[in-house]
C-alpha cells in the first residue's frame, strides 16, 4: 500500500493567516483533493485526507491519504502534477474540467499579491521533489483555458420532476441521479406522445438523450434539446446474476482495470 501527500504552504515569509481565509481556502482544497480522488478510482477514500506536519512562521502543512494501492498513488502523484503545472496528464490518467476548475477556486480567498504554495510528493520522499504556485492571476488563467459551457450529444438518467407543455418550447424536468440537480429537457411538439408515456409510473428511472450543455465549473448538466425519452429496463437480479462470468475472456490477458486504462488513454 502507498501514501499520496501533497505539501500547502500559505502565507510564505508573513506571520500566521486570518483564521476565516484560512478556513476558506482549507475548504476549497478539501473539494480538489477529493476531485482527484474520483478522478483516479479512489472515491471509496476521498473524505480521508488529513493534515499533518505543521510547521511554524508561515502556514505549512501536509495533506496526505494512505493506504491507496501503489500503482492508484502514482496516478495521484501524476494528477497533481498536470493540474498544477498544467500538462496534458500522464497514460491511464484522466482529470475532469472541473477538477481543474477547483483547483482555481483554492486563490479565492487570497489577496492579489498572495502566493499559495504546493509541494508534490512522488516515491516516498521525506521532501516535495515539486514546488507549483497558485496565485489569482494564475486562477484567472485557469478559468479562462477551460469552457464555462459546453456542448454535445450525451445521455442522461433520472426521474421526472416536471412537464411543461403549455409553452412554445415543451419539457419535461428531470431530477438526474448523479448530480440530483434538475435538467430542464427541451422536446418537440411531436415527442409529446414519448413525454406522457415515460410518466406512467411515478419513480420509474428515464434515458434523456440529445444536445447536452453542461456547466463545466459547476459539473452539471443544465439542459438538453431532447432526440429521445425512454423508460430504463427493469432490473432483473437473476438474469444479472446468471451473465456474472459467462464471457471470462472477454478481456484477453488483461485485467478489468488495464483495459478501462487503455480506453481512458485513448480517449485523451
Amino acid at each position: 500500500m502507498a501514501n499520496l501527500r501533497i505539501r500547502v504552504e500559505l502565507n510564505k515569509g508573513r506571520v500566521g493567516v486570518p483564521l476565516g481565509k484560512m478556513a476558506d481556502i482549507t475548504r476549497e482544497t478539501m473539494k480538489f483533493l477529493k476531485m482527484v480522488c474520483e478522478d483516479i478510482g479512489a472515491s471509496e477514500v476521498a473524505d480521508k485526507w488529513i493534515a499533518l506536519n505543521f510547521e511554524n512562521n508561515s502556514v505549512d502543512f501536509d495533506c496526505e491519504i494512505s493506504s491507496l494501492e501503489v500503482d492508484t498513488a502514482k496516478h495521484g502523484q501524476s494528477a497533481f502534477r498536470s493540474i498544477m503545472a498544467n500538462e496534458t496528464p500522464a497514460a491511464g490518467v484522466f482529470i475532469r474540467p472541473t477538477t481543474r476548475l477547483q483547483y482555481s477556486q483554492i486563490a479565492a480567498p487570497i489577496d492579489i499579491d498572495e502566493i499559495i504554495r504546493f509541494g508534490i510528493y512522488t516515491n516516498g520522499s521525506q521532501r516535495p521533489e515539486a514546488w507549483y504556485e497558485l496565485n489569482r492571476s494564475r486562477a484567472d488563467e485557469i478559468t479562462e483555458e477551460i469552457p464555462q459551457v459546453v456542448s454535445y450529444h450525451g445521455q442522461i438518467q433520472g426521474i421526472v420532476h416536471a412537464l411543461f407543455k403549455e409553452s412554445d418550447h415543451p419539457k419535461l424536468v428531470v431530477r438526474e441521479l448523479s448530480t440530483k440537480s434538475l435538467v430542464d429537457c427541451f422536446f418537440k411538439i411531436e415527442m409529446y406522445h414519448s413525454a406522457i408515456e415515460v410518466l406512467q409510473e411515478r419513480d420509474a428511472i428515464v434515458f434523456v438523450e440529445g444536445m447536452v450543455k453542461e456547466n463545466m465549473a459547476l459539473g452539471i448538466v443544465e439542459t438538453i434539446d431532447v432526440t429521445d425519452f425512454r423508460l430504463a429496463p427493469e432490473f432483473n437480479l437473476e438474469k444479472f446474476n446468471a451473465f456474472v462470468g459467462s464471457v471470462p475472456d472477454l478481456t484477453g490477458k488483461k485485467t478489468t482495470e488495464e483495459i478501462i486504462e487503455d480506453y481512458r488513454a485513448n480517449a485523451n
